[in-house]
Order: C-alpha cells, then structure tokens, then sequence
C-alpha cells in the first residue's frame, strides 16, 4: 500500500543519506585520498580542506636582511601583474641555505583565485629608497672576491683592471660603494680565461 511504499522510500533516503560525506567547515578540498571499494568509517580522516577565510604567506628572504626585517613591516605581494599590501606577522630567526622565512597576512584586499601553494613575488620596504650604483651578479666575483673587475674604456677597445668595494647584495645586484662610476661599463663575466692581467683588449 501507499503507506509501506513511503516507508520504504524513507529507508532508502536515509541510506543514501548515510552515504554522503559533509565536512564539518567550508573551505577549499586539497586532497582526497580514497580508492574504489574502500570501506570508510565514521570520523575516519579521507582529506584535507583548507579554510578560505583568510590567508599566511610564507617568505624566504635572503640572509643579508635579516638585521633589517621586522614585525609589522609592510610590503606588496604581486599577483596576476597587481600589487596587493600585505604586512610581515612573524619571523623565523633559523638560516637554511643562505635565507630565511617570514610569515606575511594580507592587510585588506585578497587577490581573486589565489590557490594554495602558488607562488609571488613580495617587495618589502625595508626604509627609505636611495641612489647606489648597482652591477649585475656574475662569474666575475668568483675570480675576484669582489675586489676589483674589469672597467671599459668608454671607446669599446679595451678594458682595465680597477679596485671596487663592494656593499649590500641581493640575488640580482651587487653595490659598488667605491671604485666605480655611474653610467661605466663593466665585465661581469667569468674572469678563468683572462688570467691576471691588468689590461684586455677587446674585439668587436
């Protein structure tokens, strides 16, 4: 009869039910680890979701700074070719490498589609900006130890040895502090071939 019939339609219900898995947050599903045929228990852990509420970023910053990165310092986190304000929360004093690691938190706006475990680039203002000559980072210093290199001749014919001292680095640039002039050309390549000489000639 009807009766039985909707009876045993809410049995079946409440088995499909029990079927169904609800996480007990809403967030972001990262891993399922399940296979075909498995028998899950209740409360049985199956994967990770990640909470969207809000986001940490985790910096690694060269070693050279480390006397310069503080609390609350502010930066911008580049995502998608747009700048987004965010601000240093903690700092990890341990070095591995060669470079150290911060966590940063956004300070209002959140990039749209951000995913776990992307990548970006973050800027940090570590102070007021100022003028220094700045030479590209090359097999140079490892002949040299930073203690001089090889100057152009503002003709292009040839190149002599200078003294240089050099400041503050980062992955990219080395500071000159002494022994060079704004706009002069420099050889940053490998100096194994060139033997010590104070002196190259170059062909065009």
């Amino acid at each position: 009869d009807a009766e039985r019939l909707q009876r045993n339609l809410s049995l079946v219900r409440k088995r499909l039910d029990a079927l169904e898995f609800r996480a007990p947050v809403t967030g972001e599903l990262a891993s399922l680890n399940l296979e075909v045929g498995q028998v899950i228990g209740m409360g049985s852990r199956i994967g990770t979701i990640h909470v969207l509420d809000s986001y940490m970023l985790k910096v690694d910053i060269d070693e050279h700074y480390i006397s310069r990165i503080t609390r609350n310092l502010t930066g911008e986190c580049e995502f998608s070719g747009n700048g987004f304000p965010g601000h240093i929360t903690k700092i990890y004093p341990e070095v591995r490498n060669g470079r150290f690691t911060v966590d940063m938190v956004f300070d209002s706006i959140v990039p749209q589609n951000i995913r776990i475990g992307q990548t970006s680039r973050i800027r940090l203002e570590l102070g007021e900006s100022q003028m220094a000559i700045l030479i590209p980072r090359g097999g140079f210093y490892q002949s040299t130890g930073g203690q001089w290199i090889y100057v152009v001749d503002p003709s292009g014919s040839f190149a002599t040895r200078r003294p240089i001292r050099i400041n503050r680095q980062n992955p990219r640039h080395y500071e000159v502090v002494d022994g060079l002039k704004p706009g002069e050309r420099v050889i940053v390549s490998s100096y194994d071939n060139f033997g010590d000489v104070d002196r190259l000639i170059l062909k065009k």
